[in-house]
């Protein structure tokens, strides 16, 4: 688990999936929330869709997944449920008061980053 000190590097594994090809992957937005407490839970929200107890909402990010679509794997889920499955990282990085963040991924084995756009809440 990384703190959000300055010099910190947060990668978050990622895996976003689609029942059909989406029409548009160019601007594919995810929030980011962090916990301050000490137990990490599972989950950000509660049973009423509230935020839990020392989470909150860092930043939100939008990247392009596109050039990642060709990498997508087909999955199956409860009997005859399909889908398709992109697996990535978001790479998160403090210097001092700035955030930067970019999105990792392999491809032939090799590693590949692409851009993030970072809106911060504060």
């Amino acid at each position: 688990d990384a703190s959000l000190e300055s010099g910190a590097e947060i990668i978050l594994k990622a895996k976003t999936s689609f029942e059909q090809q989406p029409e548009n992957l160019k601007d594919f937005g995810r929030e980011i929330y962090v916990f301050d407490g000490e137990l990490k839970p599972n989950w950000t929200r509660d049973a009423k869709g509230n935020l839990l107890h020392n989470m909150r909402h860092l930043c939100t990010v939008t990247a392009d997944l596109s050039p990642l679509w060709p990498l997508s794997n087909m999955a199956e889920g409860q009997p005859g449920f399909k889908y398709w499955l992109l697996e990535y990282e978001l790479v998160i990085s403090l210097i001092g008061t700035k955030m930067a963040a970019r999105i990792r991924w392999k491809k032939e084995g090799k590693v590949v980053l692409g851009p993030i756009h970072v809106i911060r809440d504060f």
